[in-house]
């Protein structure tokens, strides 16, 4: 279904909770990437396959689950904008 330019993931998620689990297992595991990125130019440790993916130590994991988490908040003036739809595109990662 298409709404002024935007996508919505979940067409037939009625209920609450159907549209924010559709949400988070979309974005947090692009998220989680793009946290990877950021990870791996500035962390020497991270620069391994294992260490892009799953993080080499506790710290920089937490810190990536922080910027997830601010990422994730930052979206919810945008939903609430589009009358609670979930928009699909790159402005959101």
């Amino acid at each position: 279904m298409v709404y002024a330019g935007v996508s919505e993931i979940a067409p037939d998620a009625s209920e609450l909770s159907q549209t924010v689990a559709t949400y988070l297992a979309v974005y947090v595991p692009v998220r989680w990437i793009e946290w990877a990125v950021f990870d791996l130019i500035l962390n020497r440790g991270s620069r391994s396959v294992s260490g892009f993916f799953f993080g080499t130590e506790k710290r920089p994991r937490f810190w990536r689950l922080d910027g997830i988490v601010l990422s994730c908040l930052a979206d919810f003036p945008v939903i609430a904008q589009l009358g609670g739809l979930l928009p699909l595109g790159r402005f959101m990662c």
